[in-house]
């Protein structure tokens, strides 16, 4: 029953959105996205499904805070299952999603939240709300499985959803070994096929940044190889990706650390001063770092 009840205030969260705290806000005057407005709320559910004697529901002492009233005229906050927020599809509301975590703690079952937040991610798929409610359901629950086929699912949509990108790593740092040469050279693949489709996508670039700068670019040389393709494009004046490729390229020539490398990413670092004018400064700092 108590199980029940919590899904029952997961599925009014859901639902029914903010004006669910109406009553809170008409006596209280509170917005909406204050947290006390939803731990007033989440306080109320588990008085209402603690078993009758669990609850002193004397009334609190004049002059004094709940936490500063004496044993007697506390309320017990016996943990329970969990009730169904109401996170409304758009919400930018942060406290929703953090109620919603809270009640799905208590209820110990997140079989239906991933579903519930592909669905709203099919409606805006940039809601870092709800991919950080995502992340933490599964680092929760440890529901990997079938992750990473989700954020492929999810490129093949659409190329440049940079969310996804970030999923993607996000979920092989923590199942997979990021030092596996076989693993990056599959990801370094994944991510090259993408690149044909929109070379000047930032994401894939800093993917294989991420993925091939804590272990070494030589570990796979085919991002070289990638970036060399690109960039020689780049230097003779065409348009695109090539000012990523070339800006990676300057990053794999100096872990190189050999004198023709080094002097090769110092004459990309000019080229980068011409052709990228809103960051001339920095690739200027850089090329007075290369070889430092």
């Amino acid at each position: 029953m108590r199980n029940a009840a919590w899904r029952d205030e997961l599925d009014y969260c859901t639902v029914k959105g903010l004006e669910n705290l109406k009553n809170y806000q008409a006596r209280r005057a509170l917005p909406p996205h204050r947290p006390v407005v939803w731990d007033m709320r989440l306080t109320h559910r588990i008085r209402r499904q603690a078993p009758r004697g669990d609850c002193t529901e004397r009334p609190l002492l004049p002059g004094a805070s709940v936490s500063q009233q004496p044993a007697s005229h506390q309320p017990t906050r016996r943990p329970t299952s969990v009730a169904k927020k109401r996170t409304p599809t758009r919400s930018a509301c942060a406290q929703v999603w953090f109620h919603r975590r809270s009640c799905i703690s208590k209820l110990g079952d997140s079989s239906r939240e991933l579903s519930f937040v592909e669905d709203i991610l099919e409606e805006d798929s940039k809601n870092y709300h709800a991919w950080g409610h995502r992340q933490w359901v599964l680092k929760t629950f440890s529901s990997w499985e079938g992750e990473l086929d989700f954020t492929a699912r999810l490129l093949r949509q659409d190329v440049r959803n940079n969310s996804a990108w970030n999923q993607r790593y996000f979920v092989l740092q923590a199942t997979a070994d990021l030092a596996s040469s076989d693993l990056l050279a599959a990801e370094v693949e994944f991510a090259e096929k993408h690149l044909a489709l929109a070379p000047s996508n930032p994401s894939p670039w800093n993917y294989l940044r991420g993925l091939l700068e804590p272990v070494g670019y030589d570990t796979v040389p085919r991002v070289r190889a990638i970036c060399e393709e690109r960039a020689a494009d780049g230097e003779g004046g065409a348009a695109g990706g090539e000012l990523m490729a070339m800006g990676l390229l300057v990053d794999v020539l100096v872990a190189g650390g050999q004198p023709e490398d080094l002097e090769r990413a110092r004459r990309l670092c000019a080229t980068l001063c011409e052709r990228d004018p809103i960051r001339a400064a920095y690739w200027t700092w850089r090329r007075s770092r290369v070889g430092a």
